[in-house]
C-alpha cells in the first residue's frame, strides 16, 4: 500500500504525528510504503527523526519537489490564507512519483488515521481517476456560490469532493490529463480562486470520480452551533479541515485536541526509543 503525503515547510511538523497514526492503525501484516513529497528544507528537518520513527515498520521514501508548485496560485481570499502553497503538490504527484507506483492513497498532513486503510486502498475504482469523500460544507459544485470560473455547462448539482483524502489511479489520472487541466484552471482564475487546488480537481474530475463513505474522510468533528458531535461508525480518517487545527491552543474541541496530543507524544516516544536502541547497538 503506497501512502503519499505532499506538503511544504508550513506543515512539516505535523508529518511525524500523522505517520504514527497511520502505522498504529495498520492491520497486522500490511505492507506500507510511505512517500513524503516535500521541499529540501522540510526534508532536512524531518529526515533523521522520521527515519528513526518508522525504522522497519514501513518503507519510507523522501522525494524533493522543485519550485513549480510555488508558482501555482493559491486562494485569493484572505480568510483562506491558511491554505499552504504545498497543497498544489498533490496536483503534481503523478509526475513526481516513480512509475512503479500505479495506485496511491494521498493524505493531507492535517488528518489522523484511526483504522486500517487497506480496504480503501484495495477498492475497485471502475475506471475512475480518483475515489474521494463528498465535502461536508460544499456538497455540490454550486454550493456556497459555486466554483469561481467554472464553466456554465457544469451542472451546479454535480457532487463535490474534499481533496484531503484521495485514492488515485495513476494511469487513469494521466489518461484524462488531470494535472494539465488543474493547472489550466488555476492559471485562468488566479485572481478569483477559492479552494484553488481542490476546486481545480473538482472541475477536472466532475462526474467522473468515485464517491466513498465519509468514514474515509470524516469532517464532522465540527458540529453546527448548539449541536453535539455525532461520529459515524468505524471512522478510519478524521480530517481537521479549516483554519483551527488540533495542535493549536484555540482548537475548540478538547477530546480531539487531547487525541492529537497523545499521538504526537507516541510519535516522539517511538523516535526516542529508536534513537536509544541505535546508540546502544553502536557501542
Amino acid at each position: 500500500m503506497d501512502v503519499v503525503f505532499a506538503f511544504d515547510d508550513r506543515y512539516a511538523e505535523q508529518i511525524p504525528v500523522v505517520v504514527e497514526s497511520l502505522l498504529r492503525s495498520a492491520a497486522g501484516g500490511d505492507s506500507i510504503s510511505v512517500w513524503l513529497v516535500t521541499t529540501a528544507t522540510a526534508k532536512a528537518s524531518l529526515q533523521d527523526r522520521v527515519r528513526r520513527q518508522v525504522a522497519d515498520r514501513a518503507g519510507l521514501r523522501f522525494l524533493v519537489a522543485d519550485d513549480r508548485f510555488r508558482s501555482l496560485p493559491t486562494s485569493a481570499r484572505p480568510a483562506l490564507a491558511y491554505i499552504s502553497a504545498g497543497s498544489n503538490l498533490r496536483l503534481l504527484l503523478p509526475e513526481l512519483l516513480p512509475e512503479t507506483v500505479r495506485r496511491y492513497l494521498y493524505l493531507d498532513a492535517d488528518v489522523l488515521v484511526e483504522g486500517d486503510l487497506q480496504p480503501l486502498f484495495g477498492l475497485g475504482m471502475g475506471g475512475a481517476p480518483i475515489a474521494a469523500v463528498r465535502d461536508r460544507y460544499n456538497a455540490t459544485i454550486g454550493a456556497q456560490g459555486g466554483i469561481p470560473g467554472s464553466s456554465p455547462s457544469l451542472d451546479a448539482g454535480t457532487p463535490y469532493f474534499n481533496a484531503g483524502v484521495l485514492l488515485v489511479d495513476r494511469a487513469e489520472w494521466t489518461r484524462r490529463g488531470i494535472t494539465d487541466r488543474c493547472v489550466e484552471y488555476l492559471e485562468c482564475n488566479r485572481e478569483a480562486l477559492r479552494f484553488g487546488d481542490q476546486d481545480s480537481l473538482n472541475v477536472a474530475c466532475a462526474g467522473a470520480w468515485l464517491e466513498v463513505p465519509n468514514k474515509w474522510n470524516y469532517q464532522g468533528w465540527r458540529p453546527d452551533p448548539g449541536q453535539v458531535e455525532v461520529r459515524p461508525e468505524d471512522v478510519r480518517i478524521t480530517h481537521y479541515l479549516g483554519r483551527r487545527k488540533p495542535w493549536h491552543p484555540d482548537f475548540p474541541l478538547e477530546a480531539h485536541r487531547r487525541r492529537y496530543a497523545e499521538m504526537a507524544e507516541a510519535a516522539e516516544r517511538v523516535r526516542r526509543s529508536a534513537g536509544r536502541t541505535r546508540s546502544a547497538s553502536g557501542r
